[in-house]
């Protein structure tokens, strides 16, 4: 059958779309959050190229303290980052309209009610921060506009004079949550509650302890829930937890920084669960390796080193590559991953950057 002129239109148009428009794909924009205490000013936008993994020049999004850690709300339009000052007054939430061109727009800026805030995290109408000095969650209402109103409440998790440190909050199943108390070594399953008259609350639905002086700072869960893994900042060590049970049965221990650096940082799984990447800091810093199991399990397969002090990390969301950002080396190193084995390969290239500490995608 002979093509019509339409139909022959149509069809160089589609093809001239897919050569266009699988460049422009591979074009990912990384945002990064810093300690602005040395050379940064607040947060920055490169472009990857997750064709050749490389990276432009970094360029000031907006100017800001301490951004140590950012979330996106769910359609990209917003951004929240923290700023971790050491005292009340100096601790804050900040919301900005991601304007054309990657530029940040300050919406509203609010205390947070508890010092060092050191993760955010969006979810349903709130955005939480985890305040590590405050040992407290504090909770912010998203308004229309994507600015937050002032905290509506705040969590303080200190038990009998026990001091917590709150480090991180995590997706669990439905509209629940998961917090991390590096100061009280629990686990925290939490459930936000919003009542008839608008009052907010955290019901606990339960605190797994885990061994004393392990540390727990941030988690990865299994692609099926049913897994968690919970990296140990003080005891260098990943938990493996059985969700299906309450509290949760842990069903492993397994080192990741052998050296006792106690000093780790950060964890994430690859996108296919197949392997688990934790970071290493103060001595033989690093990032190890894991193999997943058919069981959740993990089994060590290599090491690989970075530059000084590697905080967050985060893969590509094709699994290609692993960008780690080292706060005392002043950069970001991208490492190629074989998808078979798993395995990170250093290839040279870096971001330079004063004091990187959070990586972001926008997706």
């Amino acid at each position: 059958m002979k093509l019509t002129i339409n139909r022959l239109a149509l069809l160089l148009a589609l093809l001239l779309f897919s050569a266009c428009g699988n460049p422009a794909a591979e074009q990912l924009e990384l945002y990064i959050g810093t300690y602005t205490a040395e050379g940064s000013e607040g947060i920055y936008r490169v472009i990857f190229d997750n064709a050749k993994g490389t990276a432009t020049a970094p360029e000031l999004m907006v100017a800001v303290d301490n951004p140590s850690y950012l979330a996106f709300s769910p359609d990209n339009a917003y951004l929240y980052a923290v700023s971790e000052g050491e005292t009340n007054e100096t601790s804050a939430l900040n919301a900005y309209a991601v304007e054309a061109g990657g530029t940040l727009s300050l919406l509203s800026r609010h205390a947070t009610g508890g010092a060092a805030p050191c993760y955010v995290k969006v979810a349903g109408d709130y955005v939480y921060t985890a305040n590590y000095l405050g040992g407290s969650v504090s909770v912010f209402p998203i308004a229309q506009d994507g600015s937050t109103d002032e905290a509506v409440h705040i969590e303080k998790f200190e038990r009998e004079g026990d001091v917590a440190h709150l480090h991180g909050l995590f997706d669990a199943p439905g509209r629940e949550l998961y917090a991390t108390d590096l100061g009280l070594d629990n686990l925290y399953l939490v459930d936000p509650v919003t009542d008839t008259d608008n009052t907010y609350h955290f019901n606990i639905l339960t605190t797994t302890h885990l061994p004393d002086g392990f540390g727990p700072r941030h988690l990865a869960t299994s692609v099926d829930a049913s897994r968690l893994y919970v990296l140990g900042e003080l005891s260098g060590e990943v938990a493996v937890f059985d969700t299906e049970k309450r509290p949760f049965e842990l069903l492993q221990l397994i080192p990741s920084d052998s050296v006792g650096g106690g000093g780790c940082a950060d964890i994430h799984l690859s996108p296919d669960g197949r392997f688990l990447y934790a970071s290493n800091r103060l001595k033989e810093d690093g990032i190890s390796t894991f193999a997943v199991d058919g069981e959740g399990l993990l089994t060590k397969i290599d090491y690989t080193h970075t530059g000084i002090h590697p905080r967050n990390f985060t893969l590509s969301p094709d699994g290609r590559w692993l960008l780690c950002a080292n706060r005392d080396s002043d950069n970001i190193q991208i490492f190629e991953r074989d998808l078979d084995s798993g395995k990170l390969t250093n290839t040279g290239r870096e971001i330079s950057l004063s004091m990187p500490v959070c990586l972001l995608w926008k997706n």
